[in-house]
């Protein structure tokens, strides 16, 4: 007799979990499918469903580069102050960022400006099986 009313229970709990879990679906996946609660069904939905795999293999590298993020702690900058050459013209690294790029064309030597107090860390990545030296600027 026990082991029936353990059964009953234990269905009873499981079909009460499906009921919640279709309650939550059709509560939260509802508005994502259709249009302002109307049958059309929402052209966007359907490109984030396209996009997802893509998505779904992207999530591994953000979190490693959370992990990355807070365990490296950046460098301010302590560099030796070098005078570039008379002329030289610094354009903008890349927008968002204040460090300014210059190369001098008789000796093709690049310098950067890096304003004082700007964060950045070194790396060595990989770019067509070589290994190079880059400073990544840390936006703020």
């Amino acid at each position: 007799m026990n082991k029936i009313i353990n059964f009953i229970n234990a269905q009873r709990i499981k079909m009460l979990l499906i009921i919640v879990l279709s309650f939550l679906a059709v509560k939260y996946v509802s508005p994502q499918v259709f249009i302002a609660n109307t049958p059309m069904i929402n052209t966007g939905f359907v490109d984030n469903l396209k996009n997802s795999p893509a998505y779904i293999a992207s999530i591994p590298q953000k979190i490693s580069n959370m992990f990355i993020i807070r365990t490296t702690q950046p460098e301010i900058a302590k560099v030796t102050i070098k005078n570039p050459p008379q002329g030289l013209i610094f354009q903008p690294l890349t927008k968002g960022v204040e460090a300014r790029v210059a190369e001098d064309p008789s000796t093709g030597k690049k310098y950067l400006n890096i304003p004082a107090g700007t964060e950045y860390k070194f790396e060595e990545i990989e770019v067509n099986g070589k290994m190079m030296k880059v400073i990544r600027i840390i936006k703020k």
